[in-house]
């Protein structure tokens, strides 16, 4: 199976909660072969939710998939605690936040 589906399925599996966000999900509404776009990576949004973080990081790694936040790699330990510092970041941020520190990239290693 290719890399894209198979994360698809192994977070369905998981009963993640996501949204697929980038060119992966403008390509699913494609209309034809012509008009669908390929990056090396799957852009998705992560709810505010610790112990779902956690899950999407877990099954990503499994799968041997690298995890960023923007332009930069997720900091390890991938554990608890940097979940609910992300998951507090936004509230931080205020209003003014152009980009949620949830959004998270993934791609190949």
């Amino acid at each position: 199976m290719e890399a894209f589906p198979a994360l698809v399925a192994a977070l369905h599996a998981e009963r993640a909660l996501f949204v697929l966000i980038g060119v992966w999900a403008a390509s699913l509404h494609a209309r034809s072969a012509a008009a669908v776009f390929t990056t090396q990576d799957y852009d998705l949004f992560l709810p505010a939710d610790v112990d779902n973080a956690l899950l999407v990081w877990r099954t990503c790694e499994s799968m041997g998939l690298e995890l960023l936040a923007g332009d930069e790699p997720l900091d390890q330990p991938r554990d608890r605690l940097l979940a609910e510092r992300i998951r507090a970041a936004p509230a931080a941020a205020g209003r003014g936040a152009q980009r949620s520190p949830a959004t998270s990239r993934t791609h190949r290693s």
